[in-house]
């Protein structure tokens, strides 16, 4: 989801039929509606048969909207983008531009603007992996990246640009992984495992690397992140780790070079008892505006059930005093509340959304204020305002600045027979808008698995997914390696969404894993990482 600049918002998602899987693209005006010209279900931002999937956007920042995906019309694997204005024309090729030129398999990763009318993605290559021995899953994925520029061509090495000078095997630390230089330029978190480590690099306008050609190390770093700029060329680094034997929230500042200048260890956001966790499909950290950041997490403090809460750190390095120590109280509403997703709200605080399972009976969709001062804003309820509490299940929202102090989130809504998307705007002061809209996402011939949770994991692991038929289900958990570490046969399940719990995580060890949905000769996988 992004801003369309005019208080609505561009909305993209990945649209299964009998014929393939495709990316859409809706814009939704400031009154909730499609604008005039638009179809009530988006555009097909490509016209290619066979599959696009796990697309993205990021505005272009002329109140249009850049798509990427990975396309599988031709094998192997290929990165495109499409580019939609305002009035939802495709600006470039009807059936998209590639990213590169290079034959090697190529799979989506992520993408910011360039702030010059183009983008900058980043994907993992195969082109520099040796052979298999023993054939392993994704086996040397590298990290390569472009800039396309305004008009859809490539400005960097047709080829993409390696994140690293030397071949490895390379993969985002989180799916906000990406922040912007300030000056045409991106700075990038991966994870080596080659190096076995996490680090960072720098590509200026011209797909230089600025720091080690093998990036920059964060030794503190061990667990998901998030990044965001520092204002300086820099960037702040939000994680989760258990670096001293409890599962806490710290922040790691790097400056123009890539050196550290935290306090050493890293600075700790919150270290409160049991758990807290920042997530990794949404953002968990956005710019307070000032130079700094504001982190939220999802946290198991009270020993009953997971709340949200959130903390600023300056641009000094130092947690805001005003701030309650440990984090400020976003919601602690009795039952479950995950997946929390931060947008800046202009003025140094932070709109925060999350789904919410208070009710009991299903999980609702709802949002919190947060102050520059670490209040909860006026107008708004101390537990958040709620966006949705439709019957069924609305889950993993995302949340973009509606640049009046408020915010528009969307979600996957299952109140039907499939899975819809909708959208629900609320005010600076807490008012929700009377207009919710909705789109169609799946078919009945589509398939879903949802990103792992909570991600790293260190106890159990909560598996999320959609199926459209009653075939036989089966769920597994993989090495690095490609070995197969667990194995359950779920049979059959029915069309629709469903959850399953892994307590094996609970004997594995540490590192990086894979968990793999198959239903007749469809499977879908994602990676997730253990911790102790």
């Amino acid at each position: 989801m992004v801003p369309d600049g005019s208080g609505g918002t561009f909305i993209t998602w990945q649209d299964a039929g009998a014929s393939g899987s495709f990316i859409h693209a809706l814009r939704i005006d400031s009154s909730g509606q499609p604008p005039a010209g638009w179809p009530t279900c988006g555009v097909r931002v490509c016209t290619a048969t066979g599959y696009q999937q796990g697309g993205s956007a990021v505005t272009d920042g002329h109140g249009g909207v850049i798509i990427f995906w990975t396309d599988y019309r031709a094998s192997p694997a290929k990165v495109f983008a499409q580019r939609v204005n305002g009035d939802g024309a495709l600006l470039w090729n009807v059936d998209g531009v590639r990213a590169c030129t290079a034959d090697s398999a190529q799979i989506f990763d992520t993408a910011m603007p360039d702030g010059r009318g183009g983008a900058i993605v980043l994907w993992e290559d195969l082109r520099r992996a040796p052979p298999p021995e023993p054939p392993r899953y994704r086996s040397h994925y590298d990290l390569y990246s472009q800039r396309i520029d305004a008009s859809g061509v490539p400005a960097w090495d047709p080829r993409g640009v390696p994140v690293c000078a030397d071949s490895g095997e390379r993969v985002l630390a989180g799916n906000n992984c990406l922040a912007s230089d300030g000056a045409g330029g991106a700075v990038i978190v991966f994870v080596d495992d080659g190096r076995v480590g996490f680090y960072a690099q720098h590509l200026d306008a011209s797909g230089s690397r600025l720091w080690n050609d093998d990036g920059s190390l964060i030794p503190t770093i061990g667990g998901a992140t998030d990044v965001v700029t520092d204002g300086a060329g820099g960037v702040w680094v939000a994680t989760s780790d258990g670096r001293n034997g409890a599962y806490n929230v710290w922040v790691e500042h790097l400056d123009a070079l890539g050196n550290i200048v935290s306090a050493p260890g890293g600075i700790l956001v919150s270290n409160a008892t049991n758990e807290q966790a920042i997530g990794d499909r949404f953002n968990s950290a956005a710019s307070d505006g000032a130079d700094g950041v504001i982190v939220t997490w999802v946290d198991t403090r009270n020993g009953l059930d997971r709340d949200v809460f959130a903390q600023r750190v300056l641009a000094s390095g130092t947690v805001d005093p005003r701030w309650t120590p440990n984090g400020a109280h976003v919601c602690t509403a009795p039952g479950i509340q995950i997946n929390p997703a931060i947008v800046a709200d202009g003025y140094g605080g932070a709109i925060i959304t999350w789904y919410d399972q208070r009710s009991v009976s299903s999980y609702d969709i709802y949002a919190q204020h947060v102050t520059a001062t670490g209040a909860i804003a006026p107008g708004w309820a101390q537990n958040g305002v709620a966006l949705c509490t439709a019957p069924g299940e609305q889950v993993y929202p995302d949340v973009v600045t509606d640049g009046a102090g408020g915010a528009i989130a969307y979600w996957d809504d299952y109140r039907g027979s499939g899975v819809d998307i909708y959208a629900q705007h609320v005010s600076s002061g807490g008012m929700v808008g009377a207009v919710t809209t909705g789109v169609d996402l799946l078919s009945p011939s589509a398939m879903i698995l949802e990103a792992p949770f909570p991600n790293p994991a260190s106890r159990a692991l909560l598996v999320s997914f959609a199926v459209p038929s009653s075939e036989p289900v089966h769920v597994a958990l993989f090495d690095i390696l490609g070995r197969e570490i667990q194995s359950l046969a779920l049979g059959s399940l029915g069309p629709g969404r469903h959850f399953v719990h892994l307590p094996g995580v609970a004997v594995m060890n540490p590192g990086v894993y894979v968990v793999r949905l198959t239903q007749g000769n469809r499977s879908l996988s994602r990676h997730f990482a253990v911790v102790r």
